[in-house]
């Protein structure tokens, strides 16, 4: 019994070790197998310690650290700095919290250590579950500390925190009276309390799950409302400008009678005052926006306006992004702008760019799709540049995801009616992390 007692412990450092690891990278275990080979090693080594010695000492805690340093490495070896600390962090969490718990028993039970290594098994099965317990809270914590937690409201995850740690209060508690209390019957009574207590555990955390995924299903239904109001109205804003190009077009023979008529009767100067009116007609033509931002206003105009044969189509409410500095601004929007236009090179046909921005509360959306010749996404989710130079090309789209990452906010790729789009949400904040 005490055996398979160790081994589902193991089993469990070893789930924690792929768990958190990959995702203090952002990774997913599941696409780095060469990796879990090294979790499987861990899980034989932690057997073989538990085997040969009763107590864990500094000897196993430093295979510990190498075999978690290996796997963080293994899971991201662009980064090994940030790997080392991954690994050694874990370990540091497992002898903290397996350190406090005992701390907490030896103060309220007495003869501890018979009642954890004893021959009482469901004693020992008590005190693993509250140090797991513990470990998966202080996981969790540092996920949230270090933003690598997707927590849609951080109540939630206040909330399966102080239940996680009443969790382990109660399995405590439980430990106590089954110390001091002992008998066949309550025994048995106290694993089935034991046990309830942790599957209420897990449904609170399967609870939580479905709320972020419903939570998240109500923010892309009120975005997808927003965007069909703005497609709405954009038709119409679309026609209008091409109305009136096509008018001044079709007035241009017009002006062209007027100023040979003012220069056959010789009169220059208003010949000239004619020009500049048209001048200033045309220059406003060529003024796509104006939002009152003058880094997005001279990246529309200056990449957009030019293009020939392309309609552009651009909608919504700027807002203000007073706390976004001027220079990761060009950076978002320009490489945005700059791939969506280098994409439509390929295009033959109706070629295409719409440019979205929408205000939701706190947060600044820009929607940017462009046409395609092909879906973009099938076959090359991650974006790498299919040119033969792609140390050179290609990098626009990492650019933008660093920089949206630096004031927190969220990237998107998406595909609909023949266009990719990219969606970009920036929260607004005081100021960036650095």
């Amino acid at each position: 019994m005490n055996t398979v007692i160790e081994i589902c412990a193991t089993v469990i450092d070893g789930v924690f070790l792929a768990w958190f690891v990959s995702r203090m990278h952002g990774l997913s275990p599941i696409k780095k197998p060469k990796a879990l080979i090294c979790v499987f090693l861990f899980l034989c080594y932690q057997i073989s310690v538990d085997h040969f010695f009763e107590v864990f000492d500094l000897l196993a805690l430093a295979g510990v650290l190498v075999f978690a340093i290996c796997y963080s490495l293994l899971v991201d070896r662009k980064k090994p700095i940030w790997s080392v600390f991954c690994g050694a962090i874990y370990v540091i969490v497992i002898m903290l919290a397996n350190t406090m718990v005992y701390s907490i028993f030896s103060l309220a039970i007495e003869n501890v250590d018979v009642a954890i290594y004893g021959t009482q098994s469901y004693l020992r099965i008590i005190y693993l579950l509250v140090c797991k317990l513990a470990q998966m809270a202080f996981f969790r914590l540092l996920l949230q500390i270090f933003k690598k937690e997707k927590m849609l409201d951080a109540k939630n995850g206040v909330l399966s925190f102080v239940f996680t740690a009443a969790t382990a209060i109660g399995l405590g508690v439980l430990m106590k009276i089954a110390v001091e209390f002992s008998h066949d019957g309550m025994d048995v009574s106290i694993l089935i309390l034991a046990f309830l207590l942790i599957l209420l555990n897990l449904i609170l955390y399967i609870m939580i799950y479905q709320l972020q995924v419903l939570l998240k299903s109500k923010y892309e239904l009120n975005l997808m409302q927003e965007r069909m109001a703005f497609e709405k109205s954009r038709v119409d804003e679309a026609s209008v400008i091409w109305r009136n190009i096509r008018q001044v077009k079709h007035d241009l023979k017009n002006h062209f009678s007027v100023m040979r008529g003012q220069l056959g009767n010789g009169d220059v100067e208003a010949c000239k005052a004619y020009i500049a009116k048209l001048d200033r007609t045309v220059d406003n033509m060529g003024n796509m926006i104006n939002s009152g931002n003058s880094v997005i206003d001279y990246l529309i105009n200056s990449k957009l306006s030019g293009l020939e044969g392309v309609e552009v189509l651009i909608s919504g409410y700027v807002g203000s992004y007073h706390d976004v500095d001027d220079v990761d601004l060009a950076c978002i929007l320009g490489n945005v702008l700059d791939n969506a236009t280098e994409a439509l090179h390929q295009v033959e046909g109706e070629r295409r760019i719409e440019l979205l921005f929408l205000q939701r509360k706190a947060n600044r959306i820009i929607i940017c799709k462009n046409s395609i010749k092909e879906s973009v996404l099938a076959n090359n989710r991650s974006l790498k540049s299919t040119k033969e130079s792609s140390d050179m090309h290609g990098i626009g789209h990492q650019i933008v995801e660093n920089t949206v990452k630096k004031y927190h906010g969220l990237i998107d790729y998406f595909e609909e009616d023949g266009m990719f789009g990219v969606q970009i949400m920036l929260p607004e904040t005081s100021s960036p992390s650095k």
